[in-house]
């Protein structure tokens, strides 16, 4: 499952978390995403482009560590089905799991 998050584009230019959960028609975003929305790596993406969010490693990445940390159960569910219904939008399709979460989520041996 990959928590996109692109939804971060789907905000105008100022964000705030009534406006992400605007956004959104169908889903909203659950208040422990909207912290990791606001601080995203856009990496070269505007933060209006949805479709450059949608692709971008560097977007989809730190907003999936994040909210796999800050959300769990049916809040990260939300949070999914959210990113995957605004990534839609613009016609891509998340699927599968960044390596950044498989990696963080693998205990280290100490």
């Amino acid at each position: 499952m990959r928590l996109s998050l692109a939804l971060l584009a789907t905000v105008a230019t100022t964000i705030s978390a009534s406006s992400l959960r605007r956004r959104s028609s169908a889903t909203t975003y659950p208040d422990c995403a909207i912290p990791c929305l606001e601080n995203a790596d856009l990496g070269s993406c505007a933060f209006t482009d949805l479709t450059c969010l949608c692709n971008s490693p560097s977007f989809i990445d730190s907003t999936t560590v994040c909210i796999y940390g800050a959300c769990s159960g049916a809040d990260l569910a939300q949070a999914n089905a959210a990113a995957q219904e605004a990534c839609a939008t613009v016609s891509v399709a998340l699927t599968s799991t960044p390596a950044a979460v498989l990696q963080s989520a693998v205990p280290t041996a100490t």
